[in-house]
């Protein structure tokens, strides 16, 4: 056994022991902090971002899960040639690695764009058993979920228009509480993993119901939910095809206080034709409520096809829905508003990274330059503050550069 050395401590040296044992604690509860994660939150009807800010989705649903080159390789090209700030990223369980997805997540993130994340394998079930194998497949990658970088950046849609229209309707079976309790089982198994990000929640009858799923059940379900943080999603189609009806429909969920968004929406569908995707985005500007269109390319040839927004994958040809939808005058380019995560959290000084690289439990960031606590976004990618990474246990933390940033807290 190694002997212990007393130490007689002087009026200084206690001083200067006091004053690190109050950083040391100081920085064990910062770090405490980082634990939980910082996530979107919805507060009433509006989301907000990880630093407390309202954010307003603007943007397009990807079709990951069967064109993964093609949506991987492009997702630069539809922040520069749309402006979007959000992208919906379509995916299956049975997709293929979840490295493909992973990268997709993070490529969305690096082009300061919001990924939300769905799964497309239970649209128009009933089956709430199915349901909940969506809401388990994220528990079982809460590891991933809950990494503070991703966490702080990431919404997720448990399941793609799960319901059909038989329950979105009160006079056919299932009762439309089936929806209602399949979500309570779903958000509990997803809450249960430890994951407190936003659950996004379409409505009944294939995502476009609001009067009998969310709006009718939207306020019990955020009150089951231990984290109160939902937030809801219509599809607007073919129930959809007055400006009327979007408004007061729209309006009615602003009225209760819920918050929603409209997760997808086209310019024309089979078999009712055109759809008033104009009045749908002024109407969703003046309310400020998001929307995210459907969709950016790859639609089946000769039934849906009319739906893609762009002739090609990088966007630089857009179809004139497409490119209504980004440069119309409540279109992507002129309404959209980044998310204040990916302005970083600048010091009232500019402190130098001293080089180095944080090693954030086995995963490599770049020390920020100038932000001082946290996280940052910097050279158009995320990093961890110097004094942040030093805090973390061996064997993680600064690697190379200047580590002498405090003295050892043991």
């Amino acid at each position: 056994m190694k002997p212990l050395i007393k130490i007689k401590t002087t009026g200084l040296t206690a001083s200067i022991l006091k004053s690190i044992t109050l950083a040391c604690a100081v920085s064990a509860i910062a770090f405490s902090g980082l634990s939980q994660a910082q996530t979107f939150k919805v507060n009433g009807s509006s989301l907000r971002d990880a630093n407390n800010n309202n954010f307003v989705m603007r943007g397009i649903n990807v079709p990951l899960a069967w064109f993964q080159n093609d949506v991987y390789n492009n997702i630069g090209n539809i922040r520069a040639n749309t402006g979007s700030n959000t992208l919906r990223i379509v995916w299956t369980t049975s997709s293929g690695s979840d490295t493909v997805l992973y990268n997709a997540i993070q490529r969305t993130i690096d082009n300061k764009m919001i990924p939300m994340v769905e799964l497309h394998d239970v649209t128009g079930s009933n089956d709430a058993r199915r349901l909940n194998d969506m809401a388990l497949w994220y528990a079982a990658r809460a590891s991933y979920f809950n990494q503070p970088n991703i966490a702080k950046h990431v919404l997720i849609n448990i399941a793609n228009e799960w319901s059909d229209w038989f329950m979105a309707s009160p006079d056919n079976a299932p009762d439309i509480k089936v929806w209602r309790d399949g979500y309570k089982t779903a958000i509990k198994s997803i809450r249960d993993a430890g994951i407190k990000s936003t659950l996004v929640i379409d409505g009944a009858g294939y995502g476009q119901d609001i009067q009998y799923s969310l709006r009718t059940f939207g306020q019990e379900l955020l009150n089951y939910d231990p984290q109160h943080n939902l937030l809801f999603s219509v599809h607007m189609y073919c129930d959809w095809t007055t400006a009327s009806k979007i408004d007061s429909q729209l309006q009615s969920m602003k009225n209760a206080n819920l918050p929603i968004i409209i997760g997808e929406f086209g310019n024309n569908h089979p078999p009712c034709g055109n759809l008033p995707y104009k009045d749908l985005m002024r109407i969703a500007q003046a309310k400020g409520i998001g929307y995210l269109a459907w969709s950016w390319k790859g639609n089946t040839t000769g039934t849906l096809d009319q739906l893609d927004l762009s002739n090609n994958w990088s966007g630089t040809s857009l179809k004139t829905w497409g490119y209504d939808l980004v440069n119309d005058a409540n279109g992507i380019r002129k309404t959209a508003k980044d998310a204040t995560v990916f302005g970083g959290g600048s010091s009232s000084s500019t402190p130098s990274s001293n080089g180095g690289s944080c090693n954030w439990y086995n995963t490599t960031f770049p020390i920020c330059a100038n932000t001082s606590s946290g996280w940052g976004w910097e050279n158009n990618q995320s990093c961890v503050a110097r004094a942040t990474c030093a805090a973390l246990p061996a064997p993680y933390g600064v690697v190379g550069g200047n580590t002498s940033t405090a003295p050892s807290c043991v």
